[in-house]
């Protein structure tokens, strides 16, 4: 009975966006080192990480890859494909239990650190009464797949919403290394803005 109240509350709860979009990123980090880096070779590594805003109701989402000149450019468009297959290709039941034992795991290991329990508590200074931590292994229990795509929603990955930047590594020129139509870069990193507005 307390899992069901707790399901009821939890789209109204402040950590519902934090929740979600902790585990959505966890699952989309695993898509990606697996897709790009393991089954296409494209990279040496790729990551992605979130950020939010304290207030407003936005923030944004990088995804960084090391990558050779020639793998570069299909490595981020394999990136684009992985974020947008998440609603052709479902996350799976397995995808989401596996998500909530890395994030409770590394709740558990890091919950005596001063850094931890700050960065938790960041979003949550709008709230009325920010006690509602207490409840966090709880409602890692209740979510469910529905709930991720209610966080994956907010992503624009359109290509109106996707911006890109690229870094050369090495002291030489990069002119002098490459053709102007191959100037993909070692490392290349490219966000996207989320809006976490209000959640109904």
């Amino acid at each position: 009975m307390h899992k069901k109240k707790l399901q009821r509350r939890f789209h109204s709860h402040p950590l519902f966006f934090d929740i979600t979009m902790g585990l959505l990123g966890q699952i989309i980090n695993s898509r990606l080192f697996t897709t790009v880096r393991d089954s296409l070779g494209l990279t040496y590594d790729v990551s992605f990480e979130l950020n939010l805003f304290d207030r407003l109701k936005l923030g944004w989402h990088v995804i960084s890859i090391t990558s050779t000149p020639g793998k570069v450019c299909r490595a981020v468009d394999a990136c684009k494909n992985v974020l947008r297959d998440l609603r052709s290709n479902k996350i799976a039941q397995s995808e989401l239990d596996w998500a909530k034992r890395t994030l409770l795991m590394r709740h558990e290991a890091e919950s005596t650190l001063n850094a931890y329990w700050l960065e938790s508590l960041a979003h949550l200074q709008a709230a009325s009464n920010i006690s509602c931590i207490k409840d966090l292994n709880s409602l890692y229990e209740v979510v469910t797949v529905d709930d991720i795509y209610l966080a994956y929603d907010q992503l624009k990955i359109d290509e109106s919403s996707m911006y890109s930047c690229v870094g050369f590594a090495g002291a030489q020129v990069v002119e002098e290394i490459f053709d102007k139509e191959d100037l993909c870069s070692c490392v290349i990193w490219f966000s996207f803005f989320i809006d976490c507005g209000v959640h109904n």
